[in-house]
């Protein structure tokens, strides 16, 4: 079975490619700031979760202990979050090599590189360092779920 780490995954995109891992029969863990209450909308039984902050790396190797694969489904809307979100990326992205995950999916919108709005150029930014380091994502834009199994090509449980 494929242990895949989603960053993120309590999100509107992230909680998506949480169930649909869970659905293809993968073993899933979340990185969150803040986990969800069993039974809440954020939280998918069969998920673990880990407490984790990608702008300090706190719990990035606990959470990414034993994954094949990291999904990046971070949002830096505003804040500290935003300020920080290409560094959190390259943070996440070198922990995970560091544990030895051996591929990365980054989530991100077409032509991001093109509209001048902040949240925009944060998400070109977080490409643009990507491209730099030892474990380089495939980029793709948020999934639908036909989407998500088409454009990841995450190998098949077992």
């Amino acid at each position: 079975m494929t242990r895949i780490c989603v960053a993120g995954g309590t999100g509107q995109v992230g909680r998506e490619v949480v169930g649909q891992a869970l659905t293809l029969g993968h073993d899933v863990s979340v990185i969150c700031r803040n986990p969800p209450v069993p039974g809440s909308s954020e939280y998918d039984d069969g998920a673990a979760y880990f407490r984790a902050d990608v702008t300090t790396g706190e719990g990035l190797p606990d959470a990414l202990a034993g994954a094949a694969v990291v999904v990046d489904c971070l949002e830096g809307k505003t804040g500290k979050a935003l300020r920080n979100f290409a560094d959190g990326g390259a943070r996440l992205l070198g922990a995970a090599h560091t544990a030895g995950v051996s591929k990365a999916v980054l989530l991100s919108i077409i032509n991001c590189d093109q509209v001048p709005l902040r949240f925009y150029q944060s998400k070109a930014d977080k490409e643009d360092v990507s491209r730099r380091l030892p474990l380089r994502p495939l980029r793709c834009e948020p999934p639908s779920s036909t989407a998500f199994r088409c454009s990841c090509s995450l190998p098949a449980p077992g």
